[in-house]
């Protein structure tokens, strides 16, 4: 169980890199307690909601995770991340079209994003959809030439479009 940490802006900013530091870690307890102490200092905040979609995706609750990027969707504030995990959720529920339309929206959200650009192109590359990912690659090269995955995306539709 994480300690108590101070509130304010100085709590959640510790909290929501502590969230960070266990999401990538992949340790769902952990990602937990971080996300149930930024539900107390900052329930309404973007970050909030977003720890806690991602704690759903990974405890394999998609549906709550999709629930909970529609209702910060709807009070306007999500960003690229969080469509992002939606997108996730709804490729984790087998719904594509959806998935898609998640993707689209990160990218319109943060189009100077690489990882926008990257997300997007992996996703039409596994559809099948190679032309469409080369051009997304591509895209992600301009913004970050040095960019390994788009590279390696780019070149990799590329080779299957010959």
């Amino acid at each position: 169980m994480l300690r108590p940490v101070a509130g304010g802006a100085a709590g959640i900013d510790v909290l929501e890199q502590l969230a960070s530091v266990f999401a990538d870690a992949g340790d769902p307890k952990r990602l937990s307690d971080a996300v149930s102490g930024l539900r107390s200092l900052a329930p309404a905040a973007e970050s909030t909601a977003y720890f806690a979609a991602v704690l759903a995706v990974v405890t394999s609750r998609p549906n709550e995770a999709t629930g909970i990027i529609a209702d910060l969707r709807n009070r306007g504030g999500a960003r690229a991340r969080d469509f992002t995990v939606e997108a996730t959720a709804f490729l984790a529920m087998g719904r594509r079209d959806q998935a898609r339309q998640s993707y689209e929206a990160a990218l319109a959200a943060a189009p100077r994003d690489v990882s926008s650009y990257e997300n997007l192109a992996a996703f039409e590359a596994e559809s099948g959809n190679d032309r469409t990912a080369a051009s997304l690659f591509a895209e992600a090269l301009i913004l970050d030439p040095a960019s390994p995955v788009a590279r390696a995306g780019l070149e990799a539709a590329l080779r299957r479009l010959r």
